[in-house]
């Protein structure tokens, strides 16, 4: 019961764009990048995944994973975080 209590009492906390992208260990990038030539940068969206996005763009998981190499699990992408997609 005194678990459920503490639990109750916690606040929902805002964190910063700075604090998100430090967010499992800073392998989620919600800060747009910096251009780079070449590449466009993709923002993941609801429902995404590296196979649809590969899909989409006429490339494969490896190359996506290739080009961001701070994805760590390439089962585990988060939403409104960014790629890199060669143009």
């Amino acid at each position: 019961m005194e678990n459920i209590e503490k639990i109750a009492e916690l606040e929902a906390v805002e964190l910063s764009e700075e604090e998100l992208s430090q967010v499992d260990g800073g392998a989620v990038q919600y800060k747009r990048p910096p251009e780079k030539r070449g590449f466009i940068i993709y923002q993941i969206g609801r429902g995404d995944t590296l196979y649809k996005i590969g899909r989409h763009f006429g490339v494969t998981v490896d190359q996506i994973l290739a080009w961001n190499p701070y994805i760590e699990n390439r089962n585990k992408i988060y939403t409104g975080a960014y790629l890199y997609i060669r143009a």
